[in-house]
């Protein structure tokens, strides 16, 4: 009976002392995981160029691209835990492989058999913002995201007039980049995060940059991306 009234003591008191104790150890994580931090991204990526028109109005075979690409980059930030603030700030670099835009012939109804064959390549250099939401476990936490800043948008390719020769696209243009997405933060420790973001980038607009074909140029350029990151609190 004393070994049953001891093992009983015994049981309760882990029952008790242990979502103390995992609280404790996941609150650890957190708290060494506030400050500045570095993070690596990456992940898959659909690419749309959508709305693609020429200056002379004359209408394309094909007015859209859609890709299945890559995203991969880095972000330098800070996160304001320790502060009693629930965000995080970060400047974010990130690189995405070639959206291809292809059409033979260019343009719709046309007797004359133009065609183009090009990659759009897009850069963007951002400030973001994610608000950590007070919900989710002691060991994890759903965040809402956005961001503002520039796009770069490279072209290159071949551009063939019907009868004629072909002609090298080399285009590079800049615009405003903007950001929103929604993820989750799982505290991994040794000051390790793992974050999961689902996200929409519009990209700004792209030019051809070819008077022969009147300029095509986009009206949107954007993709939706599921990006993964490791970052590193120091």
């Amino acid at each position: 009976t004393h070994f049953f009234s001891e093992y009983g003591v015994i049981m309760v008191s882990l029952f008790v002392l242990a979502p103390t104790a995992s609280s404790a150890f996941a609150g650890d994580r957190k708290a060494a995981s506030s400050g500045f931090y570095f993070a690596g991204k990456g992940g898959p990526t659909f690419g749309l160029a959508t709305e693609i028109e020429n200056g002379a109005g004359r209408p394309l075979q094909d007015d859209e691209a859609i890709s299945m690409i890559g995203s991969f980059g880095m972000g330098l930030g800070y996160t304001w835990a320790k502060h009693g603030l629930p965000l995080r700030t970060e400047v974010e670099l990130i690189n995405r492989t070639e959206i291809s835009y292809n059409a033979s012939p260019l343009f719709s109804g046309s007797i004359a058999n133009d065609a183009i064959g090009s990659d759009i390549q897009n850069v963007t250099a951002m400030a973001k913002g994610y608000y950590h939401l007070d919900s989710g476990g002691p060991m994890w936490s759903p965040f809402l995201s956005a961001g503002l800043g520039l796009s770069r948008n490279a072209v290159s390719g071949q551009y063939t007039p019907a009868g004629g020769k072909p002609a090298d696209l080399d285009e590079v243009t800049y615009d405003l980049a903007w950001t929103v997405g929604a993820g989750a933060s799982l505290y991994l420790g040794n000051h390790f995060v793992n974050d999961v973001e689902l996200s929409y980038v519009d990209l700004g607009d792209v030019e051809w940059g070819r008077p022969a074909m009147s300029n095509l140029k986009t009206g949107n350029l954007g993709s939706v991306q599921l990006t993964f990151a490791i970052r590193y609190n120091f």
